[in-house]
């Protein structure tokens, strides 16, 4: 994936020097433990941190490359380009990368994301408390209109053109 979203000089810079910090062995690319550690996220859900490493990982070699990681944190950086960033997030919640979700696999990432967020000390919709289960459900109720029993990334996007606040 290339940075369509242009970096300036500066953040480029800091990009790179960021990865370089992260690559602890030098070897030009980083493993789940560096990007983990270098993310500092050591007490944070593993499923969600592998669904953040794997959505880095572009060519799904097990390693991110300077490319690879300049690119998403173009994505990150750029939260007006709203199509990337639900493009980088469908990636990363595509567990078995077959270009689809079906309702178990957003439940995970339902459940890691719940999980993080309980790390984190950050407390759901008190007025709406949900399961993670329910919540994964309710929303591919709404992403899978058509009874597909899939979510594509187009449909992915259309609710997030249509219903941001749902998405997020």
């Amino acid at each position: 994936m290339a940075p369509t979203a242009a970096l300036n000089d500066e953040t480029l810079r800091q990009a790179k020097q960021n990865f370089q910090a992260m690559d602890k062995n030098g070897d030009g690319q980083l493993s789940f433990d560096e990007f983990r550690e270098g993310l500092g996220m050591l007490g944070m859900n593993p499923k969600f941190c592998t669904m953040l490493f794997n959505a880095f990982d572009k060519s799904g070699d097990g390693f991110i490359d300077t490319r690879e990681f300049v690119a998403s944190m173009a994505v990150m950086m750029h939260p007006d380009n709203t199509e990337q960033q639900i493009a980088l997030a469908f990636d990363a919640y595509d567990l078995n990368k077959d270009g689809k979700l079906d309702r178990d696999e957003l439940r995970q990432v339902i459940d890691a994301i719940f999980s993080t967020m309980a790390t984190m000390g950050v407390v759901p919709d008190r007025r709406n408390p949900q399961t993670a289960e329910e919540r994964a459900d309710q929303l591919f109720a709404l992403l899978d209109e058509a009874g597909k029993g899939f979510v594509t990334a187009e449909d992915y996007l259309n609710l997030a053109r249509a219903r941001p606040g749902v998405i997020k």
